[in-house]
């Protein structure tokens, strides 16, 4: 949850878009003690930063129920684990967290924080081998995570794996940003982002909305429902590490900041497709 804090910073203060790795460290520790001097709740920071409302909206809009037996694939951080946590009973959160030490032990700390920890259970896994029975969840959902997946294959074979897992009835839901903009805000955001991906591993980037159908038709899940919205909210940039870009992108960077500045920066569009799992597609 830390980072939330830091996204603000970031928001709020040109200079931040240039820190080194080791300067946010520090940031990142002064802000802790920060933190923890004033009181403030991880409740109240998760719940007005611009990612906490933006993933409480989705849960909202998915519809969870207190009922729901919940799988999460790629959970990351946790953003959207906290987010269905507040709606449904339980929620088992995958994820493969490759190359991060110690990712369970602050996943578990920061659920503690937020009064979640009692109906979270982490998974280390890979989303194209869910290591559950079939017929076992009533919504498998993934948001925000499909853009840090290796290739187009691995995203098929995951959402073949989504199917098996889900209840006969059962919804399978992503939710991912489309490269599309409607506003100013919304380029600056996809400008950066595509600055990000250009220049450092890790993501494969946006689909559209037609490829993203495909994808579900590739993995034999048909009668999709889909709902694309404009939260607008004031957005994390995306981060990284502008130092390391090459001098001739630089210029490029300046001049994003400059414009986020100036008129600010919102997410794309969110894309929500979910499906109900059929007798007919049982495996």
């Amino acid at each position: 949850m830390m980072i939330l804090a830091l996204q603000a910073l970031y928001n709020s203060n040109e200079k931040l878009y240039s820190l080194s790795s080791k300067e946010y460290q520090k940031i990142t520790e002064m802000s802790q003690k920060l933190i923890k001097k004033k009181g403030i709740s991880w409740q109240e920071i998760y719940k007005t930063s611009d990612i906490g409302k933006e993933r409480l909206e989705i849960a909202d809009r998915v519809g969870f129920k207190e009922e729901d037996l919940v799988l999460e694939i790629g959970c990351g951080r946790g953003y959207s684990t906290a987010a269905a946590a507040n709606f449904c009973k339980k929620i088992f959160a995958l994820d493969s967290m490759i190359y991060r030490k110690k990712w369970w032990n602050i996943f578990y700390d920061d659920m503690e924080k937020l009064g979640l920890k009692n109906r979270v259970i982490g998974i280390k896994a890979e989303g194209t081998d869910i290591p559950f029975k079939d017929n076992n969840f009533d919504i498998v959902f993934t948001v925000h995570a499909i853009r840090n997946f290796k290739n187009r294959e691995e995203i098929i074979n995951t959402l073949k794996e989504m199917k098996r897992v889900a209840k006969v009835n059962g919804r399978i839901i992503v939710v991912e940003n489309l490269p599309v903009t409607k506003n100013v805000q919304q380029e600056n955001y996809l400008r950066l982002y595509e600055l990000k991906k250009e220049h450092f591993k890790g993501e494969i980037g946006f689909f559209t909305e037609k490829e993203l159908i495909k994808f579900f038709r590739k993995a034999g899940i048909e009668d999709l429902k889909i709902k694309i919205i404009d939260l607008n909210y004031d957005a994390s940039p995306p981060l990284f590490d502008s130092n390391s870009l090459p001098d001739e992108k630089k210029e490029e960077y300046t001049k994003i900041v400059d414009n986020i500045q100036k008129y600010g920066i919102f997410q794309p569009p969110v894309i929500i497709i979910q499906a109900r799992k059929s007798n007919q597609s049982v495996l």
